[in-house]
């Protein structure tokens, strides 16, 4: 007959197993913030199931733990979801600490204290940069952001041009080359319009496209959002959208506002030369 206490550890193992490996976890339209706060239950739950080890087994255990997380990534894989490296790290290094704090051994507690402030330092980032997101407004992004990189879905490059202006900048060379704001504050009620301040070394023509979470969890057909093109002169640029416009944009529906979803500027078609793109900044203006 099992024990009480064996019951709960069965259940609670059972639980955890269900919560990582069924598919109810974060969708690529969902926030970074969300995101996220789910990538911080990897540690959690392992350290969790860390505390039902028997101590006679500590280490045994925890290692099994480890293999434990490596398999349960490897059957995301087979189910559609994506195997991530960096949550089997997360989830030993929460292991190792409850381990290490059970053994009693302070240098080993140190030690795994420090794997997991490594490990998960990316996760701290984004709550830090989501912070500061809002802490910036009405200024969606700006070079001045410390930790703002992670907002584009494509790395930018941030650089000091000649006039010593700090940019981030991408290069313009094949069709929908460009910068892709995918993390920002969503809710634009209250505004007027939307800015955006940039320079260009060569004219080109840019498209702007932005939409709404209903956009993305819809499919995101191209008739339900706002793509607006301009064809532009070399130089700098300071290119305003009234809200208004961008509310009406969709088809058959209004944009949600309070969900702004992302922001993309992009080449419809690739560039008689190439071009280099420098954003200034992404505003809202009252």
């Amino acid at each position: 007959m099992w024990s009480v206490t064996w019951l709960l550890r069965v259940t609670l193992v059972i639980v955890v197993l269900l919560l990582l490996l069924l598919d109810i976890g974060p969708t690529a339209a969902d926030s970074r913030l969300y995101q996220t706060l789910w990538d911080f239950g990897h540690p959690l739950a392992f350290g969790l199931l860390a505390v039902l080890l028997p101590r006679r087994c500590l280490f045994k255990g925890g290692l099994a733990l480890v293999c434990l997380a490596a398999v349960v990534e490897v059957v995301q894989g087979w189910t559609g979801r994506t195997p991530s490296l960096h949550d089997v790290l997360t989830s030993g290094a929460g292991t190792a600490v409850v381990v290490a704090w059970r053994s009693g051994h302070r240098m080993l507690v140190m030690t795994a204290l420090a794997a997991l402030a490594l490990a998960t330092g990316p996760l701290w980032r984004n709550l830090a940069d989501e912070w500061m997101m809002r802490r910036e407004l009405p200024e969606l992004i700006s070079p001045d952001s410390p930790w703002a990189a992670s907002r584009w879905r494509r790395p930018l490059e941030k650089v000091s041009g000649p006039d010593g202006r700090v940019a981030w900048v991408t290069r313009l060379e094949n069709r929908y080359n460009g910068a892709w704001l995918r993390h920002l504050y969503p809710d634009w009620r209250g505004y007027r319009a939307l800015e955006i301040r940039l320079i260009l070394d060569q004219p080109v023509s840019l498209t702007l496209r932005i939409d709404d979470r209903q956009h993305w969890d819809n499919g995101q057909p191209v008739t339900d959002r706002l793509n607006l093109t301009w064809a532009l002169a070399a130089g700098e640029h300071r290119l305003q959208v009234p809200l208004n416009q961008i509310a009406q944009a969709p088809q058959g529906r209004l944009m949600d506002l309070s969900r702004i979803q992302s922001v993309y500027l992009f080449v419809p078609a690739a560039p008689q030369k190439p071009a280099r793109l420098r954003i200034l900044g992404l505003r809202l203006i009252k």
